[in-house]
């Protein structure tokens, strides 16, 4: 499969990481001169879609310098915490109030740094950086020079791809069995009653310029009853830039006696999301759907992506709890982790639980824990899927973002495009600082950066999620990439119109 974990606006949210860097002064300037108490003119104010241009700017200039450095890499995230990013030379970046009503703007250095003089009594601050090539990133709340000092803002980009096809022949398989068929970077395949002699597959392998994961299929065999019964690990062959052969044999280096994990998720009676809201359960990939017998996905991570190597069937939740029964083998094809994923329909509202290699146990108990409800209104406090009475916000400019992450490890806020061609690729992503926002709206972009030039999409996906068992930063892969994710992850997310 392409990428298990970007296709989850769960975790594609979670991908904001502030890493320790340095470099060379950088300071930015006020729109105006910055001597007097005399409202500022904003500069560039066309190209900052859903702001009054004649809007002016009230002096947050200062003496304490406020320094971020702005970095980016493949994939847009820190990949372990070895990684520190390459300096971003030339990207826009903005300091604003907390209403937006006054701020300096600047461009970062060679080395990525940017420094900003302000007031602090007119804080707290939100930081933006952003360059059109790649994405844009905001620290949210920023009171003091410490809360950033020695810490990097990461913008996404995106990832340089290519689809090619993959086929083969799968041979040996049960008379009435089905096969499922993944790997890294790939369109998971299922094939019902796979045949007792020769079925061919065809299928796409994608070429990831920064994650040239090697080739081995995951194949697994399931009976008419829904049974896993056994799988090869297809050898390695290396990813090429075109299309490819991989032949399965299920009479080769076969991996037999399954096990099953049946374990009992215990959901949270108040909060966020209880059990008796949740009205469907299953299929984190949204897209296209997985097999008919499985609608969680058990995985193995390779590179930054994985490859489904079990399967897994989610109940809906009944006196509180869901049913979550895992089948999978050991040696290649010995999972890191399985998914649930639940949800409310048409609110935004949903749930992932990772469970962890060591917890795939028979007759486990994961109990997670109540979470304070987040909400995404509008200027008049309404917002979609919920008792309040209005439509809610229809535009970023009309976004307002509550939440009370105390109970989480951390809290992610991400605005994706709203296109499946790109998996819903985040063009940016919001660090708050602390776990908590009453009513805080989305920050500007730098005057110079218009959001159509992150994205060509008409309308963008406002989504927050509060997680935890993720370890910032050492830990740093999950929503994005191919490493541990986070034990559960509450989301919410809104569709908006692209305005801001």
């Amino acid at each position: 499969m392409r990428n298990i974990l970007i296709a989850s606006s769960l975790f594609a949210v979670s991908a904001l990481a502030l890493f320790a860097c340095s470099g060379s002064d950088n300071t930015a300037t006020p729109a105006a001169d910055a001597g007097t108490d005399a409202p500022k003119v904003k500069p560039d104010a066309s190209a900052d879609a859903g702001t009054d241009s004649a809007a002016p700017n009230v002096n947050i200039s200062g003496t304490t310098e406020i320094s971020v450095m702005v970095v980016s890499g493949s994939f847009g995230y820190p990949k372990s915490g070895a990684d520190k990013g390459t300096g971003v030379d030339g990207a826009d970046a903005r300091i604003e109030n907390a209403d937006g009503s006054g701020w300096l703007e600047g461009v970062t250095d060679a080395t990525g740094k940017v420094t900003f003089k302000v007031d602090l009594a007119k804080g707290p601050f939100d930081i933006t950086a952003a360059k059109a090539d790649l994405g844009a990133a905001s620290i949210v709340g920023v009171k003091a020079a410490a809360d950033v000092a020695g810490k990097s803002l990461w913008l996404p980009q995106q990832l340089a791809t290519k689809e090619y096809n993959i086929t083969g022949a799968i041979s040996n398989a049960g008379a009435t069995n089905s096969v499922q068929l993944d790997c890294a970077w790939f369109a998971t395949a299922w094939l019902k009653n796979g045949g007792s002699a020769v079925k061919n597959y065809s299928t796409k392998h994608v070429w990831v310029q920064d994650d040239q994961a090697p080739v081995n299929v995951a194949a697994l065999e399931v009976d008419p009853m829904n049974n896993l019964v056994d799988g090869v690990w297809t050898p390695t062959q290396t990813r090429t830039q075109g299309t490819m052969v991989a032949d399965v044999d299920f009479s080769k280096n076969k991996i037999a006696m399954p096990m099953t994990a049946n374990i009992t998720l215990n959901l949270p009676a108040s909060g966020q999301l209880t059990g008796a809201m949740i009205d469907a359960v299953g299929d984190l990939t949204g897209a296209t759907g997985l097999g008919p017998w499985t609608n969680s996905t058990v995985a193995k991570s390779v590179g930054q992506s994985a490859a489904y190597v079990g399967i897994g069937v989610l109940s809906l939740p009944a006196s509180g709890a869901s049913k979550f029964k895992v089948q999978y083998l050991g040696g290649d094809l010995q999972p890191d982790y399985a998914t649930a994923f639940m949800y409310k329909k048409n609110s935004g509202n949903g749930l992932s639980i990772h469970v962890k290699k060591a917890d795939l146990v028979d007759g486990k108990q994961i109990t997670i824990p109540t979470m304070s409800p987040m909400s995404i209104t509008d200027s008049a406090g309404a917002g979609p899927g919920g008792s309040d009475a209005g439509a809610g916000p229809s535009d970023l400019s009309d976004s307002f973002i509550s939440f009370d992450g105390s109970a989480a490890d951390f809290v992610g806020v991400s605005i994706s495009e709203s296109n499946a061609a790109s998996n819903n690729r985040t063009i940016w992503s919001l660090h708050f600082i602390g776990k908590t926002a009453t009513k805080k709206s989305v920050p500007h972009l730098p005057s110079k950066i218009a959001l159509t030039d992150l994205t060509g999409a008409s309308s963008v996906i406002l989504g927050m999620a509060a997680g935890k068992g993720l370890t910032l930063p050492t830990d740093f892969a999950a929503g994005q990439g191919g490493g541990q994710p986070a034990d559960f992850a509450f989301d919410y997310s809104v569709q908006l119109g692209a305005n801001r």
